[in-house]
């Protein structure tokens, strides 16, 4: 699959998080990266626990509607722009398995999803989290009427879509991409 172009939802002031983000074998895929400036809920005067640059509290409105705002602009973007994709979406904290690109580029156009939200973080579970996926415009447009609540986590809204059957999911076979704040990568990346 040849990649149009891959964002990265980063905060600016956090470069460490982007520094590491950056270490990582991009190979051919490289060229393609694009910060995207996340929104920051320390712009609204809340205080945060953070741990190396990186927001620890799961659970708070604030950082839930960052994640939220920065997702969502970013999907604007994509839905409203010209290009027709695909596109990989990762946050800063992301990593990737070993080979991403040879195994993105493995991927068939016609195996790609035109209209499905493929999902590169997981295989299919209880949780969906939104560190990592492919996407098309069409796609983009599809998950925006379905992303309302700025209060509730993208990756709870963007799975009741599914379960609403108002979005499609495809699953990687195997863990492509990872959240460094989750802890150790499963045994199948």
């Amino acid at each position: 699959m040849k990649i149009s172009k891959s964002f990265v939802i980063t905060i600016p002031h956090h470069t460490r998080r982007m520094a590491a983000f950056n270490t990582q074998s991009w190979g051919n895929l490289g060229s393609t990266l694009r910060a995207w400036p996340g929104f920051d809920p320390y712009m609204l005067h809340v205080m945060h626990h953070d741990r190396g640059g990186c927001y620890v509290n799961c659970g708070d409105p604030d950082w839930m509607m960052g994640c939220f705002i920065s997702h969502l602009t970013l999907l604007q973007h994509i839905a409203l722009g010209d290009d027709e994709g695909p596109f990989l979406v990762f946050e800063d904290d992301a990593v990737i398995c070993d080979a991403f690109p040879d195994k993105i580029a493995a991927i068939k156009d016609e195996d790609f999803p035109k209209d499905e939200l493929f999902q590169l973080c997981q295989i299919e579970g209880p949780f969906l989290w939104c560190t990592g996926y492919a996407l098309t415009r069409q796609t983009a447009a599809l998950m925006l009427p379905g992303l309302r609540s700025r209060l509730t986590h993208i990756d709870l809204q963007v799975r009741y879509m599914e379960q609403c059957k108002a979005i499609k999911i495809r699953y990687a076979t195997k863990v492509l991409v990872w959240g460094a704040d989750r802890g150790k990568p499963p045994q199948a990346v």
